[in-house]
């Protein structure tokens, strides 16, 4: 499994996301005619670490409290419980592993 950049990411006036002392991406320039779109993918890029760890620790969470509800076959109709835990941990793996 590769590992992403550890550490809070941060959109750079250049225009490059990344740690204190490693790029992580380029977002150029961020003075152009697109400029909004730009400065908006940058910042939803620099925020991807802390996304994944809230839907990590989330998703483990829904899982300790509704272990019981999942063994009993209780959780209703339409999108169950357990089918959303597997959409975030869908969600998990492709980032941590890119598929």
């Amino acid at each position: 499994m590769s590992k992403h950049t550890l550490g809070k990411w941060k959109v750079r006036s250049s225009g490059e996301v990344g740690t204190e002392h490693k790029l992580v991406a380029s977002i150029y320039p961020l003075d152009s005619e697109d400029a909004k779109t730009k400065k908006a993918n940058a910042r939803l890029i620099a925020s991807a670490p802390e996304l994944l760890e809230r839907l990590y620790v989330t998703n483990r969470a829904l899982k300790k409290i509704l272990e019981p509800i999942l063994q009993s076959g209780m959780e209703g109709s339409g999108m169950t419980i357990a089918s959303i835990m597997r959409y975030n941990e869908q969600a998990i793996t492709k980032a941590k592993r890119g598929k």
